[in-house]
């Protein structure tokens, strides 16, 4: 079951909350996700690439990894293209693996209205699934993006990092990671 954290904090929805909000689970056992959009791969929205196929096996390695290693909480931005992908690997070792727990950190309510149906319904079949959403703010403010990846940061200490190499968010929350001494694996495509 799901559940909006929001609705815990007095209601008042006019500024970010994420300083606000408190994960409750042990960070050392934390992993947290960033990775691009569609856009910004090689192979865009294509998942019949066969670039896309050999990320999707260097990601479940790394998941796999980080659950040998001791990680049993799993956090992700729930944006189009990486952060979704490592959600729906992460429902798949659930299956497997029945103490890890997908946390849906959503930067900002209603971020997907403008997404394609597609798109709203792979984001809703892991809604469903996960064992908590969190929302960072009730609706978008100018720092949602930078303070949802603090908070994916400063609530985990594994980092998996899908990066094409260019500034983008996704360097900026490695730099983030790397500020905060956090232990970092960088997928390059």
């Amino acid at each position: 079951m799901c559940v909006v954290d929001y609705d815990k904090i007095n209601n008042s929805f006019d500024e970010c909350l994420f300083n606000k909000i408190s994960f409750d689970e042990d960070i050392m056992k934390t992993c947290a996700f960033t990775g691009h959009r569609p856009e910004k791969l090689p192979w865009n929205n294509n998942e019949s690439d066969e670039r896309f196929s050999t990320l999707k096996e260097k990601l479940k390695t790394a998941i796999k990894q980080a659950i040998d290693n001791g990680y049993l909480n799993f956090l992700s931005g729930m944006a189009r293209g990486i952060d979704m992908l490592a959600a729906e690997l992460v429902l798949d070792f659930k299956k497997r693996y029945k103490q890890i727990k997908l946390y849906c950190i959503i930067f900002y309510d209603n971020h997907d209205k403008n997404w394609s149906l597609e798109d709203k319904k792979r984001h809703s079949n892991i809604l469903s699934q996960c064992d908590k959403k969190i929302v960072l703010a009730k609706k978008y403010c100018p720092a949602c993006i930078e303070n949802g990846n603090r908070f994916l940061v400063n609530n985990s200490s594994h980092l998996i990092a899908v990066w094409n190499g260019k500034p983008s968010e996704t360097k900026n929350t490695i730099e983030i990671a790397k500020e905060q001494n956090k232990n970092i694996q960088i997928i390059l495509i």
